[in-house]
């Protein structure tokens, strides 16, 4: 019997890629047994082709990226941040988090 899924439909969350953190959008779950809970997602500002399945391992709830980017040394910024600088932010490099100020 699955487990509840710690992420649902609908929920923004945070993916890491190499040295960014993309924001995107939970579209379904999946439980695969052994393999845990995976999860179709939307990556905000991307077109729909990139929407991919991945297994929930280092996907972060909105609500905790803040603590995230502080354990890594980097502000995780969001598409609302668009409107600060004029680009969107939400692949800010965790290596140029430093020199990012609002």
């Amino acid at each position: 019997m699955a487990t509840e899924p710690p992420f649902s439909i609908g929920e923004k969350v945070f993916v890491p890629h190499t040295d960014k953190y993309y924001e995107a959008k939970v579209l379904k779950s999946e439980y695969r047994g052994q393999g845990g809970w995976y999860y179709f997602l939307h990556y905000n500002g991307w077109n729909k082709k990139y929407d991919e399945w991945v297994e929930a391992v280092g996907l972060v709830k909105a609500d905790q990226a803040a603590a995230v980017g502080a354990l890594v040394g980097a502000s995780v910024r969001t598409c609302a941040d668009k409107a600060v600088v004029g680009t969107c932010l939400c692949a800010l490099k965790l290596t140029d988090a430093a020199s990012y100020t609002r």
